[in-house]
């Protein structure tokens, strides 16, 4: 065992004279050690860092890059200036508030009235459809035109209605008589030689809107089965139609078309299905087309805390109802008290 481990330990030492240079060595390896542990590491990409920026900035103090500099601040700044100025002039021209016609405004004085470039596009291909606003609260069956909007331009919309007026036959006077015994006839106007020339009537007796189910709508001149469906879909929706004017409101219906069935069709407005605005459910009453989002909100957050309407008038004091909304709701609504 102990000439094992002399062997062993005459491998690792080595000979005496090896022994006595590596003991010489030890002292210098440590005095090495601490000298660079005083001084730290020598930090090269630092100091070269330091170096470039001091370079850079000496040059770019100079005159050439000063101008330069001063150069790139103008245009910066009358940059700044010239889109200040664009914006200024693009709200000098919106929001600017005129008498006009929705029939016959143009796309550029619409965008001055406030709205965008794509909603004014939007009224435009409305009108190419064949629509036409008879009355300004018309103006409001736009989607682009939003009820606030609305309420906005209502003061300044003059829309001329000498462009409606239609040749007529002298009709014979009614007696007090026939008031009674006739039902309620919206619009019975006769039609004029020129309509009642163009081909052959189908039905010499008009058809009363609110009662005529798909199959009879087709039989009228002008009205097609995918035509027929919308204004039965429509109608359900309305509740019923108190003026033969709200056929404009069903998709697809064009003025030619409304131009060439008004004179086969009358309204019994006493068909109509009314809504219990102090009791119905949130869902009845957002079915309405009538009533958009932020009315029922209205009348919901009003009706729990107060309790319900006793007329139309107490929902426009109330400003839950603009005038215009009042007038087109009022023959849709009854106001029953507990």
């Amino acid at each position: 065992m102990k000439r094992m481990w002399k062997r062993v330990w005459s491998g690792l030492v080595g000979t005496a004279r090896e022994n006595r240079r590596i003991l010489l060595l030890l002292p210098l390896l440590v005095l090495l050690s601490l000298l660079f542990l005083w001084q730290g590491k020598p930090r090269f990409e630092q100091s070269f860092t330091l170096y470039a920026d001091r370079v850079l900035d000496s040059e770019s103090s100079g005159p050439r890059y000063a101008k330069q500099r001063d150069k790139q601040s103008k245009a910066d700044t009358d940059s700044t200036y010239r889109r200040d100025d664009a914006k200024q002039k693009r709200a000098a021209k919106r929001d600017t508030l005129f008498l006009f016609d929705p029939n016959t405004v143009s796309l550029e004085e619409l965008v001055r009235l406030g709205f965008t470039e794509r909603q004014a596009a939007v009224i435009g291909n409305y009108r190419k459809a064949g629509a036409v606003f008879r009355k300004p609260s018309d103006f409001a069956r736009c989607y682009t035109v939003s009820e606030e909007m609305y309420r906005r331009l209502e003061p300044f919309i003059r829309i001329d209605s000498t462009r409606f007026e239609r040749r007529t036959e002298q009709s014979p006077k009614r007696t007090p008589k026939d008031d009674q015994t006739k039902p309620l006839v919206v619009n019975d106007t006769v039609p004029t030689e020129r309509e009642s020339s163009v081909g052959p009537q189908k039905d010499s007796v008009r058809i009363e809107l609110n009662g005529a189910d798909s199959a009879t709508l087709v039989g009228i001149r002008g009205i097609g089965p995918l035509t027929a469906g919308r204004i039965v879909l429509y109608r359900e929706r309305l509740g019923g139609f108190v003026r033969v004017e709200q056929l404009l409101e069903v998709r697809g219906m064009l003025e030619k078309n409304y131009q060439q069935i008004l004179p086969q069709i009358w309204v019994d407005s006493s068909k109509i299905q009314k809504i219990d605005i102090n009791f119905a459910l949130p869902f009845e009453i957002g079915k309405h087309p009538y009533v958009t989002e932020q009315i029922l909100n209205r009348l919901m957050k009003y009706r729990q805390l107060k309790g319900g309407w006793r007329s139309i008038g107490d929902l426009t004091e109330q400003n839950i109802l603009s005038k215009g909304q009042a007038e087109r709701l009022a023959p849709y609504l009854c106001f029953e008290e507990k």
